[in-house]
């Protein structure tokens, strides 16, 4: 990209074990805007850690949201064996105190500040004379599993934005004859050996994942509108009031769905 002047940025959740070494995550080379959210904390939506061009800066309950961090360090830790889920256990007691999973303000949600962040970048390049790519990764629809698996965080998983919450409890899960199965003499050893049944509580949190691409939708909240002619007219998020007589320009906007590079 730099080879052929494109300003770029990336804004959410980068690769797995981001930041997991130093606690803190270098910026790769080719990003000239670098917001990059250090795992695990990318995957808890209201306390996190992004990395802002070097410098480090949290949402939620800070202490809460550094932990999570702490905990990736198991995924890079060297040596052999390699940690299992004693180790993982360990550790989140002695880093995490029972019951407590963090703050869970509206104001952070983290699908809707990463979005607000590449609608302000996208914004500031809509003049610009250099192209410009933007990488938007956020982390929906990606589970919370610190939260629920390891801590045992009750309740929905992955949350939904509030503004959705009371439409998201009219979808169910959809269970067809393959769902849960009791008798698993006919498919491979392997997963009738090793995985049990899930239990109510597990099917209830596990229930808008089944919304598939509209549980995206609902969760992200966002769309990068882009037009016909390639101008990029700015992330939209889903719930306002449409415009009664939109322009003849913003109707020409088409839709790019997050975790996908814009490019302008």
């Amino acid at each position: 990209m730099a080879m052929i002047a494109v300003t770029t940025a990336l804004i959410g959740k980068w690769l797995n074990g981001y930041g997991s070494v130093d606690e803190h995550g270098e910026i790769p080379k080719g990003f000239d805007t670098w917001r990059g959210l250090l795992d695990v904390s990318a995957y808890d939506y209201y306390n996190y850690v992004m990395n802002q061009d070097g410098k480090l800066r949290t949402w939620g309950d800070a202490d809460f949201a550094k932990n999570l961090v702490k905990m990736a360090y198991l995924q890079v830790k060297p040596g052999f064996p390699r940690p299992g889920i004693t180790d993982v256990l360990g550790l989140a007691n002695t880093l995490f105190k029972p019951g407590y999973w963090g703050t869970e303000e509206e104001k952070n949600y983290s699908p809707d500040v990463t979005g607000g962040v590449t609608e302000g970048l996208i914004k500031d390049q809509a003049k610009a004379k250099k192209p410009f790519f933007v990488w938007w990764a956020p982390s929906a629809s990606h589970r919370e599993d610190v939260a629920t698996s390891i801590l045992g965080r009750p309740g929905r998983d992955p949350r939904p934005p509030k503004r959705y919450e009371e439409l998201v409890k009219k979808y169910k899960l959809p269970k067809p004859p393959s769902f849960n199965e009791a008798d698993m003499s006919g498919k491979a050893k392997k997963l009738g050996q090793t995985l049990p049944l899930l239990t109510q509580a597990k099917q209830d949190q596990l229930a808008p994942r089944g919304l598939h691409r509209r549980w995206l939708r609902l969760l992200g909240g966002w769309s990068v509108p882009i037009s016909r002619s390639g101008r990029v007219c700015g992330p939209q998020r889903y719930g306002r009031a449409p415009s009664p007589q939109p322009s003849p320009e913003a109707s020409s906007c088409g839709t790019a769905w997050p975790s996908l590079g814009v490019l302008g």
